[in-house]
Formats: C-alpha cells, structure tokens, sequence
C-alpha cells in the first residue's frame, strides 16, 4: 500500500515530478523516500524522460535559463550572488558548479571597467545634447574643437592589469608592475582637437585647473591654435566643448 501523504504534499509532488528534477531531487525537496516518489509516479501513470545513466545534474535547463535572465538584467552581479541565490534552491549546489554552469551558459568573468558616475540629471542634459544636435552635418562638426584634461603616468596607467601564465609557473619579470615610491610622478596636460587632427597641448602646473589656469589656456594655447590652422579664416563661428561638461559651450565669433 502506498505510504499516504498529505494533498499539499501531493500537489507539490505532481509539479516537481512534471519538472526535469531527479527522483533524487523531489524526495530531498519533499522530504519523502524515493520509493515513495516512485510509487505515487507510478500511481499517477506520469511519463518522465528515461534515467540515461550517470550523475544527475544539480542544475535544471530551466535553471539555467534563469541564471542566465538574471544575470543578464543585472539582479545577479557576481558568481558569489548567483551561487547565494541558487544555493537555496538547490542546497547541494557548490560553488564551483555554479562557474561551471555560468561558463557554460557563455559567460567569462571580466574586470569591470570605471566609467563616469552619471546621475539621472545627467543622463537627461547628455540625451538632450545628442538630441539637439542629431541633424547636424560633417560640416557643421568640422567648426567644433574639443578639449580636455589627462593624467599622464611615470610608470604605466592607473588601470588594472592581467597576464597569461601556467599553473605553477614562476613570476616573470612581464608578470608585474614596477613601482617607486610616491608613484614615480605623473604629469597633468591639457590638449585639444578638431576635425583634421589633435592640436597643441600644454602642461597644467601642480596637477590642478583652477578657473584662472583655464581661462589663460584659452587665450593662449587656444588661440594659437586657431592661429596655427588658420581655423575660422571663413568667418564662421567655431563651437567650443569641454570634454564631460556637454552643456556647457563657449562659442568663439572669428571676424
């Protein structure tokens, strides 16, 4: 006689065995034997795919399709967060079955890359300045020039670094990264570009603009420039832009 269990119990049972979990699976999720799993399978005449031999996987293909949604939407950030989330699913999930599974899903872990924080306020000023200026012609960019401010470093970039090597292989000079004391000095310039090319560039003293600083640049090396290429000869405005303050213009009228 089939062990009796109780009908929420039952309706759960009928779910899981119309899923792709194992008998294994169901009866750890139920907390039933998997006799009994068998027999109310049987009782209930349900088809389930035939048992191919081998270790079941932990993971079912509808899993992994959630796995992949959620990570692709971002509510899964890293392999830490999609091994919490689904480990509670799946207690017998380990964390190197979880990268398996993300790997074979077509992921690959990458380091992030820093990009400006932008608010909302932001993000509206930048779609509006595109929008403005979505109708504007190759020639109407060929009056604009662009500048803006870089950190140049002694000793390599800010940035993180990888390289390739086998297990157990000793360092390698080309394995790491130089470094001096107080970071071996960097140098901060100012330059500027237009259409045909970069243009002058300049050394920005003690490493910081202030407002007087960048006003004498444009009376100076700005205008050399436009000296230098002859830029505006026709009489036309040349639009001026700052690199990350898109708003913000400085149109210069050349007579």
């Amino acid at each position: 006689m089939t062990r009796s269990i109780s009908q929420d119990t039952q309706n759960d049972l009928r779910v899981l065995l119309d899923s792709d979990l194992s008998y294994e699976e169901i009866a750890y999720r139920l907390t039933l034997s998997k006799a009994t799993v068998h027999r109310y399978c049987k009782k209930w005449n349900i088809q389930r795919p035939d048992n191919t031999g081998g270790r079941p996987q932990i993971l079912t293909e509808a899993s992994k399709s959630l796995m992949k949604r959620m990570v692709i939407l971002g509510r899964l950030k890293s392999g830490v967060e999609v091994f919490d989330y689904f480990k509670a699913i799946y207690p017998r999930l380990t964390y190197n079955t979880t990268l398996n599974a993300l790997k074979s899903l077509g992921f690959k872990a990458r380091p992030k890359r820093k990009v400006p924080l932008l608010s909302a306020k932001h993000r509206k000023a930048r779609l509006e300045w595109a929008l403005a200026h979505r109708y504007w012609t190759i020639d109407d960019w060929r009056k604009v020039i662009f500048s803006d401010e870089s950190k140049i470093n002694v000793w390599g970039s800010d940035g993180v670094e990888f390289y390739w090597s086998l297990p157990g292989s000793p360092l390698q000079p080309h394995h790491v990264i130089p470094t001096v004391k107080h970071g071996g000095g960097s140098v901060m310039v100012w330059a500027c570009m237009a259409s045909h090319g970069v243009e002058y560039i300049c050394e920005i003293y003690d490493g910081r603009m202030t407002a007087s600083d960048y006003i004498h640049i444009l009376k100076t090396e700005l205008a050399d420039t436009l000296d230098y290429y002859r830029l505006g000869d026709d009489n036309n405005d040349l639009s001026y832009r700052r690199s990350k303050v898109p708003s913000i213009a400085l149109a210069f009228s050349i007579a």
